[in-house]
């Protein structure tokens, strides 16, 4: 990494003998040789000549226009997240919440925790409410909770004359009925889908032990028909990492290109920490195979992306859930910033005792610092204004996904050049 009036430059190798000279808050990407690369390295931009000249005019335009890096909040908007349930129709083998539990919100809470989201929209001003079904177990399981958190959702909307926005993602082990109901309600679905029949029927069979891919592929071409934003959420392992493009392939069959692909390497995490059950792919493995899927997409016309696919944006912190933070409730009543914590352990801020939530000023405190530290060795790298350092969780258990993202941003930035 090399300044110029104060702005980082990074080096980037190629393959073809080149160098990227990156400026990532001055949006400037140049290909140079190597040479030169190597004389900045040493020198600066203190040589004349007519290469370094011309840098020097992009670089002096790119400064009045600097980039300042602001957290990726939008406070026009509330987050509520719902944990219906942390039970579940499948046992997938990664299961991050480890659902199976016969444990579901409670009417008191759900209620509370819907009136509380509104009224404080109102409050604050905000334009809108998110709704998301995500954390815990399937939202769908239990039916009638699930039917009455929409309805309160949809009372509450109309109380307080503020427009709403429902996401879920799901199994997708249901029928029609259910199918029907989310296309409805919802304005954006995600069906968790892992592919081909050998692969979703090893990694998400039901409770039982049996095959879960022809329930789940109906309900996927179900939605591929009539939602107006449906996503597939591929979870890769070392078991399907080799065969990311032909799921690809294998989508484009089965729904055509009405569906975003987005592939999420395997977390240690719940179930998955038994690595008997889901290994992890090496990050090697699934850069290649992701950059092959990518490849297959834009040739398909379907959007591959994942969340270490983000070379677009200049941020201060990685989530904008945590520095919301979200309101996340968890089935015991716990205040959680993240949809991924299950148990409300790591990013918790607040709990529902007495009828009321109440918060704990340290827990916002703890997760202001998360996901505004950066750790040291990010200081040198390339892409820190794109990742602004990872999850906080791959920090607080031991794991990174650097070699990814890295690949990944500079084939985005190779491709800007190509």
């Amino acid at each position: 990494m090399v300044t110029f009036e104060g702005g980082e430059l990074f080096f980037i190798p190629t393959s073809r003998s080149n160098t990227m000279l990156y400026a990532p808050l001055l949006r400037k990407l140049f290909l140079i040789s190597d040479g030169l690369a190597e004389l900045i390295s040493q020198s600066g931009f203190d040589s004349d000549c007519d290469d370094i000249n011309y840098l020097k005019k992009s670089l002096l335009e790119g400064l009045k226009r600097k980039i300042v890096p602001e957290p990726p909040v939008d406070n026009s908007d509330l987050h509520l997240s719902l944990e219906l349930t942390r039970d579940c129709t499948l046992s997938c083998i990664y299961c991050h919440a480890e659902a199976g539990r016969k444990e579901s919100m409670n009417p008191e809470l759900l209620e509370t925790a819907v009136e509380y989201a509104f009224r404080t929209s109102v409050e604050r001003n905000c334009k809108s409410v998110i709704v998301s079904f995500v954390a815990g177990g399937e939202p769908t399981i239990n039916w009638p909770l699930f039917r009455s958190s929409v309805k309160k959702i949809n009372e509450a909307g109309k109380k307080h004359n503020l427009p709403f926005r429902l996401s879920i993602t799901t199994n997708g082990y249901y029928n029609e009925l259910e199918r029907k109901y989310l296309v409805e309600h919802f304005g954006n679905i995600n069906l968790s889908l892992d592919g081909p029949e050998d692969i979703q029927n090893k990694h998400r069979p039901t409770r039982d032990g049996k095959k879960s891919f022809p329930d789940v592929i109906d309900s996927g071409r179900y939605f591929a028909s009539h939602s107006n934003s449906f996503a597939v959420r591929v979870t890769v392992t070392d078991y399907n990492v080799r065969r990311m493009e032909e799921i690809i392939s294998f989508f484009d069959d089965e729904l055509g290109n009405k569906a975003d692909v987005v592939f999420e390497p395997c977390f240690p995490v719940g179930r998955a920490r038994e690595m008997h059950l889901a290994s992890p792919p090496s990050q090697e493995l699934f850069l290649v195979n992701y950059l092959a899927a990518k490849e297959k997409g834009t040739e398909l016309g379907i959007k591959v992306t994942c969340s270490s696919d983000n070379t677009d944006r200049v941020i201060s912190t990685y989530c904008n859930s945590l520095a919301r933070p979200s309101f996340v409730v968890t089935t015991k009543g716990i205040v959680t910033a993240c949809e991924g914590d299950a148990e409300g352990t790591i990013y918790n801020y607040g709990r529902f005792e007495q009828g009321v939530f109440r918060y704990d000023e340290r827990g916002v405190a703890k997760i202001a610092e998360l996901t505004t530290t950066l750790p040291e060795k990010c200081n040198q790298c390339f892409v820190k204004y794109h990742c602004a350092g990872d999850c906080p969780t791959t920090r607080i258990t031991g794991q990174d996904l650097c070699i990814i993202r890295k690949g990944i941003a500079q084939y985005n930035l190779g491709k800007i050049l190509s």
